[in-house]
């Protein structure tokens, strides 16, 4: 069965002022999809719907700092150099407990992840939607808290 765009945009959603992808997702949290048989992060593929071919050495940013938000007016096309300036301006660029990527949380947020998530009620991806983090931040947040309880 082929995916579509139709099929694409059911599995988005409104949160707060993003469209979040709902489906499947890399480690850091980006939507995947699969179209016209070739491997797309879905912002990516948002941006290539809307303008066309993304230019060789481009990257396509966030201006919410949400992975998997598809909104395509909070999306801009720049280098891997803007990309780092946009982080640095925002104080994402720091470092920190997901092994020197960007800093979301912090160990006291981490705590408090991990007790949400040991109640069973919320999945890793919900509370990376929620809080607007990557799948992977969520995953090291409680393996975090797991190192520091022992």
């Amino acid at each position: 069965m082929r995916n579509t765009k139709k099929k694409f945009w059911k599995k988005v959603y409104r949160y707060n002022d993003c469209l979040v992808w709902t489906g499947l997702t890399n480690e850091f949290g980006y939507g995947r999809w699969t179209y016209r048989g070739k491997g797309w992060k879905t912002h990516r593929l948002v941006w290539y719907w809307k303008y066309g071919p993304i230019p060789k050495g481009l990257f396509v940013c966030h201006t919410c700092d949400n992975p998997p938000c598809v909104r395509i007016e909070h999306l801009f096309l720049g280098t891997h150099q803007d990309n780092i300036d946009d982080a640095v301006r925002k104080g994402r660029a720091s470092g920190g407990m997901n092994g020197g990527g960007v800093r979301k949380i912090d160990f006291r947020m981490a705590l408090r992840i991990a007790a949400i998530y040991e109640t069973g009620k919320f999945s890793h991806r919900d509370l990376a939607v929620v809080l607007g983090v990557a799948h992977g931040t969520i995953r090291n947040a409680i393996i975090y808290s797991r190192h520091v309880a022992t």
